[in-house]
């Protein structure tokens, strides 16, 4: 009889623990059953996946969020420059030339506003992650600076497509752009393919709405010393004086 009593503690102690794996399932089926008449089950969709894949869109509202409020992510950045590959650094002047080449197409630049080349190509790629929810995007922050015929180049990637979405140009330039800073912002955001609403529009300044995500971005269009002086163009997120928006202008120094 001692012995039993022994063995009490233990059994009702596996059984505790049995019910506790087992009940709130079976309580589960058995309130399926009472209201669906069968055991509920539900596919699990793409759209329910933490790792959804983010629109293009998408990675431009982590990119005005990471530019105007940094703290809030984490960062992990890999230099970019000569010291790369042999394969690696003329894909990239071959990216980088496709995009300059395609925003001159679309009336966003001029051909004066273009290096001489891409020798001096540097920069850098930002792997971002907002702490909250774990969403997260990769750019690639490029500048190059020709000293011979002077203009200097900040251009922001998204690495998945290529495509530029955002920049800063700062050229000498003989005459000025036909475009306004509206006809600008549209026909960077159109060439991406993203719904957009000119905010404000106007010669020198404009504000572009991204309905999407709610993002607004500045067009900023500046001549200086009038014809024959210079030009200076900036696409970029609103509010963004942060360090981290201070990175594009520092890819100068580092592109010298």
């Amino acid at each position: 009889m001692k012995k039993w009593k022994n063995w009490l503690l233990p059994i009702f102690t596996c059984l505790v623990v049995l019910c506790a794996a087992l009940l709130p399932q079976r309580l589960s089926e058995l309130r399926d059953r009472a209201l669906l008449g069968a055991v509920h089950a539900e596919e699990l969709t793409d759209d329910r996946l933490p790792a959804r894949p983010l629109s293009l869109a998408e990675r431009m509202e982590l990119l005005s969020l990471w530019l105007s409020e940094p703290e809030r992510f984490t960062l992990v950045t890999q230099d970019l420059s000569a010291k790369m590959t042999p394969e690696e650094m003329p894909a990239l002047q071959t990216q980088v030339w496709k995009e300059l080449n395609s925003l001159v197409v679309a009336g966003v630049l001029s051909e004066e506003m273009l290096p001489e080349d891409l020798s001096r190509l540097s920069g850098e790629r930002a792997s971002v992650r907002l702490s909250e929810d774990l969403r997260g995007a990769t750019f690639l922050q490029l500048g190059v600076v020709d000293k011979w015929k002077g203009p200097d180049l900040s251009i922001l990637l998204d690495a998945d497509t290529g495509h530029a979405i955002a920049l800063q140009v700062f050229s000498p330039i003989s005459a000025h752009l036909a475009a306004t800073a509206t006809d600008i912002g549209k026909a960077f955001m159109d060439r991406l393919g993203i719904e957009n609403q000119v905010q404000t529009p106007g010669a020198d300044h404009a504000v572009v709405l991204l309905p999407e995500t709610g993002v607004l971005y500045d067009i900023y269009l500046d001549y200086s010393d009038g014809e024959g002086g210079y030009c200076s163009l900036i696409i970029q997120p609103e509010d963004s004086p942060s360090p981290a928006a201070g990175n594009m202008a520092g890819i100068y120094d580092a592109a010298g």
